[in-house]
């Protein structure tokens, strides 16, 4: 069995279930009328619970959770006529917090943060209507930052520069509507090169070379 419903002249009324073809439960979900009201719940085919969302007149209302198998909350996220606005939060399995980013209209609108498990930040982006816009910073979980890059309407756009966790560049390349074009260059963190090559519409072109450190070529 998929799935079980109920019907009144050809209106699904009453609860819907849906199963794994185990047999164990998948999902159920209240109809009146054709239409999704109140509790909607999905299972790990353990029998854990993995989401849960709330439905008034087929719209999503109120907070949406997803779990981990373990039982721990992986995600919150609020909607008001089925559109998440609001803060939504992620978790580690352990608990810590996984990411933060707001909504507005079923849109990212502002500053994402991405965090390690310890704590610190990993990343940083800013969105406007669903768009990443301006820098990105990735940081190590040292502090240091471990990359940048600038995105326009969602695509990468100038200079990408990769960091060591020493602060010293590990490569540097020029993004053009979100494909590389020119040359890139990689260093060893001493700071000699470690290899470069040229690239046409995100391809390979031309001759690439690889350094030893002492300034010798590996191979081309």
């Amino acid at each position: 069995i998929e799935t079980k419903v109920d019907y009144i002249n050809n209106l699904r009324q009453g609860e819907q279930k849906g199963y794994y073809e185990s047999g164990k439960i998948k999902y159920k979900v209240n109809y009146i009328d054709e239409i999704k009201q109140g509790e909607q719940i999905f299972y790990y085919e353990s029998g854990e619970v993995e989401l849960k969302v709330n439905f008034i007149d087929d719209l999503r209302q109120g907070e949406q959770i997803r779990y981990y198998e373990s039982g721990e909350v992986e995600f919150k996220v609020n909607y008001i006529d089925d559109l998440a606005q609001g803060e939504q939060i992620g978790y580690y399995e352990s608990g810590e917090v996984e990411f933060k980013r707001n909504w507005v209209d079923d849109l990212r609108q502002g500053e994402e943060i991405d965090y390690y498990e310890s704590g610190e930040i990993k990343a940083k982006v800013n969105y406007v209507d669903d768009l990443a816009q301006g820098e990105q910073i990735g940081y190590y979980e040292s502090g240091e930052i471990t990359y940048k890059i600038n995105l326009v309407d969602d695509l990468a756009q100038g200079e990408h520069i990769s960091y060591y966790e020493s602060g010293a560049v590990e490569f540097k390349v020029n993004w053009v509507d979100g494909l590389k074009q020119g040359e890139q260059i990689g260093y060893y963190e001493s700071g000699e090169i470690k290899n470069k090559g040229n690239y046409v519409d995100d391809l390979k072109q031309g001759e690439h070379i690889s350094y030893y450190e002492s300034g010798a070529v590996e191979f081309k």
